[in-house]
């Protein structure tokens, strides 16, 4: 609930289901129903397999792996020319990791 800082009730209409629904999942930590994890995903910005697996409906995906679900939801809610500007931001992020690498090979800091 923190996404938007709604309380339940609020939540519970964006989601289409009633309060004590939210109450039971977002309190006593009960499993949410698939639709409202559906509902969730599409709240939060992410795909419904994630939203799934982090409500334990499904079980957990691979350990480090990048969640494709999540990008692939994201990006295809985004206009092309918001495509080529997230490319662009994670070719520059790249680079300067590599600069960075590289410049601590050339540059190792001193033990003191």
């Amino acid at each position: 609930m923190d996404e938007e800082n709604l309380g339940v009730t609020q939540l519970a209409r964006v989601l289409g289901v009633s309060h004590p629904t939210v109450t039971d999942f977002v309190t006593y930590g009960y499993k949410p129903s698939v639709d409202t994890c559906i509902a969730l995903a599409k709240w939060l910005n992410q795909s419904d397999v994630t939203t799934l697996r982090e409500a334990g409906v499904l079980p957990p995906g691979p350990a480090n792996k990048i969640d494709m679900d999540n990008w692939e939801t994201l990006l295809s809610r985004a206009a092309p020319d918001d495509l080529d500007d997230v490319r662009q931001f994670l070719i520059m992020k790249i680079k300067r990791k590599e600069k960075e690498s590289a410049l601590k090979t050339l540059h190792p800091k001193k033990a003191g």
